[in-house]
């Protein structure tokens, strides 16, 4: 079967079609809901930043985090899309998936399919469509998808 899929996706949730006919709205098959995405860097922690003296003197410094758990929680969810993909999507003759997502997270995507795709055909387009209603996603993409 010549199944297409297409998935647009952001930090706070993913989006699996399929098309539904040639100018129709796509039919949604899954969504998948991350309300972590929304939250910001502060968010993550209960406590402010701490902070370093000085061993010798009366200097202090603000100790800042080495990672920014916005970003990590957005690889994680970046991570998750992918292993739903790689179970349901893959490995079938003659299926493509077209993802669309802002590029940051296409980005995150792409670094979590890289050599793990399995076969599978995926198309990138770098466009964020979040807050478009799921019967209006077809009309965003149509100059992008050849169906």
């Amino acid at each position: 079967m010549n199944r297409k899929w297409i998935v647009v996706a952001n930090r706070a949730e993913a989006r699996f079609f399929v098309p539904n006919g040639k100018g129709r709205p796509f039919q949604l098959v899954h969504r998948m809901d991350h309300p972590e995405g929304r939250l910001k860097g502060k968010d993550f922690y209960a406590d402010a930043e701490g902070i370093s003296y000085d061993s010798a003197g009366t200097g202090r410094h603000k100790m800042e985090r080495d990672t920014d758990p916005t970003v990590v929680e957005n690889k994680r969810f970046a991570a998750e899309i992918c292993q739903y993909l790689q179970q349901n999507c893959s490995g079938r003759a003659g299926e493509a998936i077209y993802i669309c997502a802002g590029p940051r997270f296409t980005g995150y995507m792409k670094e979590k399919l890289n050599g793990a795709s399995g076969g599978m055909n995926i198309i990138w387009i770098q466009k964020n469509l979040k807050g478009i209603p799921d019967t209006e996603i077809h009309e965003h993409l149509k100059e992008e998808l050849p169906f």
